[in-house]
């Protein structure tokens, strides 16, 4: 009895009153930590949550850099290129999606990936006076089956029409006329599915390779429309 009195009061907490706590989604304690393939994986990820979490600013994000230059993951991982090797995993598992904005130091910016961090990062954007910012695509989404996972992640919820309408480009395109498609419309900040479908009919009318990436201006939608019914550019239609 007096023993176990004398360990009661030599105990330490690990944990003290009045700690802070981070918040973890739960599907990243179920699911989601089946994808999480490597030690420098999961600590990479928990220090993130940690660091976006105690950031006042609101939407909450993180610049890569300072993520890399972290004295905690730089003691625990030990090297740069192993800490940005886990950032990538990450970020091919859609766990933290990134973005590039011109007007912050290293020009990358990391974001959980939750249901509203596409507007969070076109607030983010707008906040920093930057008005040009590109959502980054999915590299491992290389294959037609990971088309639904290329529209959610750069564009949007899936709904019945869309759906249909994914799985015909699934049927009709190769895989990487897909993939490559998604990635000019992220690049040229124009992030809808008609952008993507008509950089898709337009490699698939004029060839990959003598097929340019359509305009965004009205102007230049009329000039294809032009060009593929053979009409003179002078005439109206």
């Amino acid at each position: 009895m007096k023993d176990e009195i004398i360990q009661r009061n030599n105990y330490e907490s690990a944990f003290p009153k009045g700690v802070h706590f981070t918040p973890v989604p739960s599907p990243l304690l179920g699911p989601m930590l089946k994808q999480v393939s490597s030690y420098n994986e999961l600590v990479c990820l928990l220090r993130f949550l940690n660091l976006i979490h105690i950031r006042k600013e609101f939407p909450k994000w993180i610049e890569q850099n300072m993520l890399v230059s972290d004295d905690v993951l730089q003691s625990v991982i030990g090297s740069t290129s192993d800490i940005l090797d886990a950032i990538e995993k990450c970020i091919k598992n859609r766990i933290i999606l990134r973005a590039t904005v011109g007007t912050i130091n290293g020009n990358k910016v990391l974001v959980l990936n939750t249901h509203d961090a596409k507007s969070n990062l076109d607030r983010i954007t707008k906040s920093v006076g930057n008005d040009e910012g590109a959502l980054e695509v999915v590299e491992n989404a290389t294959s037609t089956e990971n088309i639904f996972s290329l529209y959610e992640n750069n564009i949007g919820s899936i709904n019945p029409l869309i759906t249909e309408e994914l799985k015909y480009a699934k049927e009709r395109y190769p895989d990487g006329w897909i993939h490559d498609a998604f990635r000019e419309a992220v690049i040229n900040n124009a992030r809808s599915w008609r952008y993507v479908q008509s950089i898709l009919e337009n490699w698939h009318v004029n060839g990959r390779m003598q097929g340019a990436t359509p305009e965004r201006s009205k102007s230049g939608r009329n000039r294809r429309h032009i060009k593929e019914v053979g009409q003179s550019p002078n005439k109206r239609y």
